[in-house]
């Protein structure tokens, strides 16, 4: 666990070397980098899985920081079982999923709704404990231990998430918005 702020550093491009596949096989020739990453690195890429996980953790944290600070609820996000709330990889514009269960204390949903016949993921994320003004948050999804650091909100309530060596930004919506 760690938070890097106001200095360049490659922790990132670390973390997914040590994802890489050929790197866990021990596949590492002194060319290891030339080959897999022809190009150069662009960022680390989340898995389906991972980037569902991601979604469950920023719908929790939303509503959680939402009580925390007063906030009026979202508009309609409660059903008579569920909660659901649209959450937006990417800032405002970016790529939307529907979550819906018991967000933050159990099983729910992640549906994307950009992807026409994308698959659905099940996610299990147990109840976190934390403070508000720290960044990084701890978790358990589905049976694993996850940390997941988060930046303040801007104006608009879109906060920067930093999982499994990615970063992006967030924004926790009602589906009315």
């Amino acid at each position: 666990r760690y938070v890097i702020s106001g200095i360049r550093h490659n922790s990132a491009f670390l973390s997914d070397v040590l994802r890489h596949d050929a790197f866990i096989a021990g596949d590492t020739p002194t060319n290891f980098i030339p080959i897999h990453y022809p190009d150069g690195f662009t960022g680390v890429k989340l898995s389906a899985e991972e980037e569902a996980e991601a979604v469950a953790m920023a719908a929790a944290i939303g509503l959680w920081r939402a009580d925390i600070l007063g906030r009026p609820p979202l508009l309609s996000r409660k059903t008579e079982e569920n909660d659901e709330v649209i959450v937006c990889v990417g800032g405002m514009f970016g790529k939307p999923y529907s979550v819906r269960g018991d967000i933050g204390e159990g099983h729910v949903v992640i549906e994307s709704l950009s992807e026409e016949g994308a698959e659905c993921h099940n996610v299990k994320i147990e109840p976190f404990q934390g403070e508000i003004t720290h960044p990084i948050i701890d978790c358990v999804v589905n049976g694993r231990d996850k940390t997941m650091q988060i930046q303040p909100e801007d104006n608009t309530g879109v906060f920067g998430v930093k999982f499994e060596g990615a970063s992006f930004d967030m924004i926790v919506m009602s589906p009315e918005e």
